[in-house]
């Protein structure tokens, strides 16, 4: 999983504000892309440079997914 703060323990888990951001999207016929799979996908040793910033290897799979969804709505 990937998780930015690996110090913060909290018993929501990490796809909850996936799980709520999709549920309000479905509510509200709106398009949304969920990028925390693209992300898990990554190596968590190559996906950022610290807790934030994402290194160039995680910006590529990130571009990929947004650029279809883009296109498509």
């Amino acid at each position: 999983n990937v998780q930015l703060y690996d110090e913060v323990d909290t018993p929501l888990g990490l796809t909850t504000p996936q799980q709520e951001f999709a549920l309000f999207a479905n509510q509200h016929e709106l398009p949304l892309l969920d990028l925390l799979p693209v992300l898990e996908a990554v190596p968590d040793d190559d996906l950022f440079f610290d807790q934030v910033h994402i290194k160039p290897v995680g910006h590529a799979p990130i571009a990929c997914a947004i650029a279809p969804a883009v296109r498509e709505n």
